[in-house]
């Protein structure tokens, strides 16, 4: 009898622990899809500003400058490249409707820093709370040089 609730007591700690592995495991996911879309923009800001040689840098990389977006309805009036981009990251990281998952850009001279934010709650293992602790704030910050 106590054989048995020795091993029942260590597969419940099995599975707890599977659990919590599971949590970590989406949150790692939804960084790294993060890290994938920040470069991806840094990417299209690069080749914008090959293909628009003639014009000023600086000035290119103003065009992509945001507030924080944070609905494909505050998306509406940026051009295609910001709205994919936005729409991307909304259907990347969790729930297209989601308003906790917000973008921004935000580029002074040649430093441009993209923002991507959004609720991390399998991560931090809180559930059901919006507090300020469960939102991750995923931040690059890059120096285009041309």
């Amino acid at each position: 009898m106590v054989a048995v609730l020795v091993v029942a007591v260590g597969v419940v700690g099995m599975a707890a622990l599977q659990a919590q592995t599971l949590r970590n495991a989406q949150s790692s996911a939804q960084r790294t899809q993060a890290s994938v879309l920040a470069y991806s923009m840094f990417e299209t800001m690069r080749a914008t500003i090959d293909v628009d040689a003639a014009r000023d840098a600086t000035a290119i990389l103003q065009g992509f400058n945001t507030a924080k977006i944070c609905s494909l309805q505050d998306a509406a009036n940026l051009n295609t490249i910001l709205r994919q981009w936005i729409k991307s990251v909304k259907e990347t990281i969790g729930d297209k409707n989601d308003p906790t998952t917000c973008a921004q850009i935000n580029c002074t001279g040649r430093t441009c820093t993209i923002s991507i934010f959004w609720n991390d709650e399998r991560g931090s293992g809180k559930r059901g709370t919006s507090d300020a602790d469960d939102l991750r704030n995923f931040r690059y910050v890059a120096q285009a040089v041309f």
